[in-house]
C-alpha cells in the first residue's frame, strides 16, 4: 500500500458526496437502499483517493467496516454514547438495523469490484 493522491478518485468521491448530500431530501427506496449502495461507493472513492493498493483490499475493508456499523446498530450504542437525540448522529450512523442495507452494501461494492476488474483487464489488454 503506497499513500499517494489519485485525482480521480478523488472526483469521484466529490461526485458521490455531493448525491449522497442531495439524497438527504429525499425518502423512500431512492434515500434508503440507492443512499446505502452509494455510500460504500463514496467510501471506497475516499479511501482510493489516497492510497494506491490492490482494489480488492479496499473494497473488501469498506464492506467489512459498513457490515460493522449495521451490526453495532443492533445494540443501543447511540444510547451508549450520549447520541440518541441527535439528528447527524442517526443519519450518519443509523440506528436501527436492517438486511437489507447489508444487501445494498453488497451489491454497491460488487459494483466496484466488476468496474475495477473490467478496468485492470483492459489496462492489461491494451499494454
Amino acid at each position: 500500500m503506497k499513500l499517494t493522491f489519485q485525482k480521480k478518485y478523488f472526483l469521484l468521491f466529490i461526485l458521490f458526496i455531493s448525491i449522497e448530500f442531495s439524497l438527504l431530501f429525499t425518502k423512500g427506496f431512492i434515500r434508503h437502499t440507492f443512499g446505502d449502495f452509494l455510500i460504500v461507493i463514496t467510501i471506497y472513492c475516499f479511501l482510493m483517493s489516497f492510497v494506491k493498493t490492490n482494489y480488492l483490499k479496499i473494497a473488501i475493508a469498506v464492506l467489512l467496516f459498513s457490515f460493522t456499523i449495521e451490526f453495532i446498530q443492533l445494540t443501543n450504542f447511540l444510547e451508549y454514547l450520549h447520541l440518541e437525540n441527535s439528528t447527524i448522529a442517526k443519519t450518519v450512523l443509523g440506528n436501527t438495523f436492517s438486511v437489507q442495507d447489508l444487501i445494498a452494501y453488497t451489491m454497491g461494492i460488487l459494483l466496484i469490484i466488476f468496474i475495477e476488474y473490467q478496468r485492470a483487464k483492459t489496462k492489461n489488454t491494451v499494454s
